[in-house]
């Protein structure tokens, strides 16, 4: 999905093969004195396991740092801070802890729906099932001061009951403790985010069943990995310099995590 100015983007796709999952119904939503400008839509998700990305234009706050706070089913994957000379980042993978608190790697996933006929045996709240089935990016500008303190690896806390949310995950590899940077952020100007993405992520039978799928002609290829485009001026606004760095935020060496 991009920004209404072209200027910003964010897709989700498949980790191995890069195709991006199908977009539907995508909208665009003023803000307000509480919420930033949002661009919604909803996502026809896949076995598959996937990553979360973001692109930005040149154009956008030059020189600034932005932080970026992505959330599963509202609940955190890692905040991070977007330097200034970095035109791309990603969430490829998030960090757990086991029953031991031993430290892992995994891959994010998607998992269907459990159900049961039982009562007794429904262990996830309200508050929980309405918070499921959504991805959100909110992308802040700012400043950034490298912490001195030393802080433990964010690790991902999962909703109980693991309903439509992803279900963890996948490929999991045992890692070695090892201490991320941490920054200092302070918010440019009144504070208020810039912009936030919203994936409402569903399975195609029910986003067929409440027809929101229609035909093709409303969506992203899925057989193609290629950006979506409004205009060809959005295009050359958004075009990636040559100059520019690309992070992967779950590598050891370009983590960095927000305060």
């Amino acid at each position: 999905m991009l920004t209404r100015n072209g200027l910003l983007e964010a897709w989700i796709e498949e980790k191995e093969s890069k195709i991006r999952l199908n977009e539907y119904q995508v909208e665009h939503i003023p803000g307000n004195q509480i919420d930033p400008p949002t661009t919604i839509c909803f996502l026809e998700i896949t076995n598959e396991p996937f990553t979360i990305n973001l692109e930005k234009s040149e154009r956008l706050f030059i020189g600034s740092d932005l932080r970026a706070i992505c959330e599963i089913d509202k609940r955190d994957i890692g905040f991070s801070i977007w330097k200034a000379d970095l035109y791309q980042i990603s969430w490829k993978s998030i960090w757990e802890r086991d029953e031991r608190n031993r430290l892992y790697k995994s891959s994010l996933k998607f998992d269907v729906v459990p159900t049961t006929t039982d009562p007794r045996k429904v262990d996830i709240s309200t508050d929980d099932l309405e918070s499921i089935g959504t991805i959100s990016i909110t992308i802040t500008p700012g400043t950034t001061k490298r912490c001195r303190s030393p802080r433990e690896v964010e690790t991902f806390d999962k909703v109980k009951g693991k309903a439509m949310e992803n279900r963890g995950t996948s490929d999991r590899v045992k890692s070695e403790e090892w201490q991320p940077p941490f920054y200092d952020f302070k918010p440019s100007g009144n504070g208020r985010p810039y912009h936030r993405f919203i994936f409402n992520y569903r399975s195609r039978p029910v986003l067929k069943f409440f027809e929101i799928i229609k035909s093709n002609k409303n969506s992203l290829s899925s057989t193609s990995s290629r950006r979506f485009m409004p205009s060809k001026i959005k295009k050359e606004i958004l075009s990636t310099p040559s100059r520019g760095k690309r992070s992967d935020i779950s590598d050891f060496k370009d983590t960095s995590f927000a305060t």
